[in-house]
């Protein structure tokens, strides 16, 4: 009976011991932010290299993990206006602006937009806020007073 019993526990200890065997290592996870902001790298050099419509996909794909990435979002913003497609490139910006909204850049850039679009006054808002933002920050500057000028406000620009 002890030889029965015996044997039982091995064939158990054996049986549980292989399937712990059996069982694939773990990978460690990888956090999608960490992969969201290597994609935005990669959408960067695809960008540098005039690549415009590869960087799109990487951005959209970095803002698919991440849809809080200024990064990613301004980013196809500026890729959208560089190919001229400007509903897009005001919408990447908006998100930009409601993620962050004293980002300058995303500011100006949008105001860039909406005066490709002919939507002046929307235009002048966006660089006063740009302008208010970074008072350093010259090309919202020199929209800004370009604008004005526009509008018939020498004294001002």
């Amino acid at each position: 009976m002890r030889k029965i019993l015996f044997l039982f526990m091995v064939s158990c200890i054996l049986v549980s011991g292989s399937a712990y065997a059996a069982e694939p290592e773990k990978k460690p996870m990888v956090d999608k932010k960490d992969e969201a902001k290597q994609l935005v790298s990669k959408g960067n050099q695809s960008f540098s290299a005039r690549r415009y419509d590869e960087a799109m996909t990487l951005y959209k794909q970095a803002i698919a993990l991440a849809p809080d990435s200024v990064d990613a979002n301004y980013n196809l913003g500026v890729v959208y206006g560089n190919k001229g497609m400007h509903d897009e490139s005001i919408a990447a910006y908006n998100r930009v602006i409601a993620i962050n909204p004293r980002h300058a850049q995303a500011h100006n850039n949008l105001g860039s937009a909406y005066e490709k679009k002919g939507m002046a006054d929307k235009a002048h808002s966006e660089y006063e806020k740009a302008a208010a933002a970074d008072p350093y920050l010259a090309p919202a500057l020199y929209n800004l007073g370009k604008s004005f000028l526009s509008k018939g406000s020498r004294d001002l620009a």
